[in-house]
């Protein structure tokens, strides 16, 4: 049980999932959202 790995893949979807990296295109409606 757990993980027996832990690489840049998920650590990378674990920093998304938390707010920690904005990955939002230019053009993406949530990204004019999120910058207000």
């Amino acid at each position: 049980a757990g993980f027996n790995f832990v690489g840049s893949t998920t650590m990378y979807a674990f920093m998304q999932a938390v707010g920690m990296v904005e990955d939002h295109t230019a053009d993406c409606f949530r990204k004019v959202q999120l910058n207000q």
